[in-house]
């Protein structure tokens, strides 16, 4: 889209012969091809806010005349974007930008408002902005903006494939991180299992244990002088059962 006060017009025709030279459409605000509604609340601001949110390249060229809605609008615009455009300059201008500059950039002694305003608003795009003019000519304008616009298409596929390498790197990144999870759930899992045989193991060594323990005791009690006692008694409690079974079974022989 070409931008600028209505003296771009001088150049509307170079600039359209090179945009369709590179496969483009032409859109310009004085031919009617730009986004435009015809509506009370569409004024020329809404129009020009949406002509260049819809372009895929703003070119802006500064003539002599200063252009409001160009400076304070839709180049204000594509900075709060951060979108790229092309900003050329017509050397006569420049010169005098350049001339005031030397002469400390003081431009409230300049009875032309126009200039005034333009001078103004090319000190805070450089300065402030730190925006770069492309100087150009009448005999040079078409040569001046193939370069630009084929700088600008080489930082756009370059930008691609930063773009294209950087997803490249993010979907490595996400295969990595997915097989890093199921390689740490299957670890996990395993350790579970580990962790459960551990365990049936410990309740059985505790189990073991505690047998072994009570067996221990009652061998070391039968060790023991009460231990004996016990067994003594028992023997004679055994023997005094065996000899009442005997006389028993006699009696009832005999009877």
């Amino acid at each position: 889209m070409l931008c600028g006060a209505a003296d771009v017009r001088d150049y509307s025709n170079a600039f359209s012969q090179v945009v369709r030279d590179i496969g483009g459409e032409p859109v310009m605000f004085f031919d009617g091809s730009n986004h435009h509604l015809n509506l009370r609340r569409h004024g020329w601001r809404s129009n020009s806010l949406q002509s260049t949110g819809k372009a895929d390249l703003c070119v802006f060229v500064v003539n002599r005349a200063y252009g409001h809605l160009t400076w304070r609008l839709e180049m204000e615009s594509l900075l709060e974007t951060g979108r790229p455009f092309i900003l050329m300059v017509f050397e006569e201008t420049w010169k005098d930008y350049k001339a005031l500059e030397r002469l400390g950039g003081r431009t409230s002694d300049i009875g032309d408002a126009n200039k005034r305003e333009l001078l103004n608003a090319m000190s805070r795009a450089e300065r402030q902005d730190e925006l770069t003019f492309i100087t150009f000519d009448t005999a040079n304008f078409s040569g001046r903006l193939r370069e630009a616009s084929a700088m600008l298409l080489d930082s756009g596929l370059q930008a691609i494939q930063a773009a294209g390498e950087l997803e490249r790197q993010l979907r490595a990144a996400e295969e990595y991180r997915l097989t890093s999870s199921r390689v740490q759930y299957e670890m996990q899992s395993r350790l579970l299992s580990h962790e459960s045989v551990i365990v049936d193991l410990q309740q059985r060594l505790r189990r073991w244990d505690t047998r072994h323990r009570r067996v221990d005791w009652l061998r070391q009690w039968a060790r023991s002088p009460l231990g004996s006692l016990a067994n003594i008694c028992l023997s004679i409690g055994i023997a005094v059962c065996a000899l009442g079974f005997g006389l028993a079974l006699g009696l009832f022989v005999f009877s």
